[in-house]
């Protein structure tokens, strides 16, 4: 059986071998050049790039999926183009090879292949391997950040999210060049112009992309200055349900193929929720870009009506309002324990969701 999730975790550790693999890596590079000549290649600039944001469990695995597989306009990062990571070309070619090596898997309704949207998982693996920023926070970093000693973890959360802050500060004075890695910066640039431009090889008549990297949460304004003329789209899920969902449905990390063995805690999740409501609530609400305020409560009451809001901002089909949002119930962790954990490592967590209720609100025609 296909699995997504495991199929991207194993093809980006795969990936990261073959990358520094010197031998590999100069032969790939290679082949990827030839596609280039063979296909006509040339970087792509005539589209409107669109990133999905939010903490994870408010929403965006729905409309996530639900976007990239029922409009053609819109391009994004499937399973199979990120086979080989950096190498999008080479991943498109072998895509329809290897289709037939799997079975498609049915998951809420939408068929999972090759060709299917990737949530996030396996590129924020990729730009761990290779981070836009210097690589203070790289693959083995991230595993410190969820996996060892609680104490020791939790004081690793407030120096990232201290560094984040600096980040964010940076490019917001128009100085990012000591947290940049100018090479990953274009690097991450191509590797969306490719995505749009195997798409539209493939006869999709494109004009958005859409992608919903982790990274993005961490760091809107790191794409807000990687592409100028981006939208953002910003869904918000109050806090006790949120966090609640967070901490029951994250797997632990020795379920997935080749990941480091180990389970992560309440505490830990509970903290890189704190991490992220944080950033979010400091960047989302004053970016120059044009951003649309959902929240998970409004898809969940009026689907129709806010699915219509989301094809008007992106200019999409009115059509969009006649799919189905499918939700699924998932265990809920104790209201005491809940309001604790939000109290001890999300303290801006209510702040962020009142903030985010009232944006949400007043794009409402």
């Amino acid at each position: 059986m296909f699995n997504a999730r495991s199929t991207s975790v194993l093809s980006a550790f795969v990936s990261y071998g073959l990358e520094n693999n010197p031998l590999s890596g100069q032969w790939l590079d290679s082949l990827e050049r030839g596609l280039e000549q063979q296909w006509r290649y040339q970087p792509v600039t005539d589209f409107q790039p669109v990133f999905l944001l939010g903490v994870p469990q408010s929403g965006a695995d729905l409309l996530y999926p639900l976007l990239c597989q029922h409009c053609p306009e819109i391009a994004y990062f499937a399973l199979g183009q990120l086979s080989i990571v950096d190498h999008y070309l080479l991943s498109d070619l072998w895509m329809d090879s290897l289709r037939g090596l799997i079975r498609e898997e049915m998951h809420q309704s939408l068929t999972y292949n090759l060709q299917s949207p990737e949530s996030g998982l396996h590129e924020f693996l990729a730009m761990c391997n290779h981070p836009l920023v210097q690589g203070r926070y790289g693959l083995a970093a991230v595993r410190e950040l969820l996996i060892g000693q609680e104490d020791v973890i939790l004081s690793r959360h407030r120096e990232f999210a201290s560094y984040l802050q600096q980040l964010n500060d940076r490019i917001r004075e128009g100085q990012p060049e000591n947290f940049l890695n100018r090479y990953q910066v274009n690097k991450f640039r191509e590797a969306v112009q490719k995505s749009v431009f195997t798409w539209r090889r493939r006869k999709r008549p494109v004009q958005l992309f859409l992608g919903t990297t982790a990274a993005a949460s961490l760091s809107p304004r790191l794409f807000s200055y990687l592409f100028p003329s981006a939208k953002f789209i910003h869904l918000a899920r109050a806090p006790q349900q949120a966090l609640s969902a967070f901490t029951n449905n994250i797997r632990p990390l020795s379920d997935l193929p080749l990941a480091p063995s180990g389970t992560v805690t309440e505490k830990v999740l509970a903290s890189c929720y704190g991490v992220l409501t944080g950033v979010l609530n400091h960047e989302i609400f004053d970016l120059p870009n044009p951003v649309l305020h959902l929240t998970y409560e409004q898809l969940q009451a009026q689907p129709a009506v806010t699915l219509a809001r989301l094809a008007q901002f992106l200019e999409l089909p009115d059509t969009l309002a006649t799919q189905t949002l499918l939700t699924t119930a998932s265990a809920v962790t104790s209201a005491q324990r809940i309001e604790e954990f939000l109290a001890t490592y999300a303290p801006e967590a209510a702040e962020y969701y009142t903030h985010s209720q009232a944006a949400a609100l007043a794009d409402v025609p």
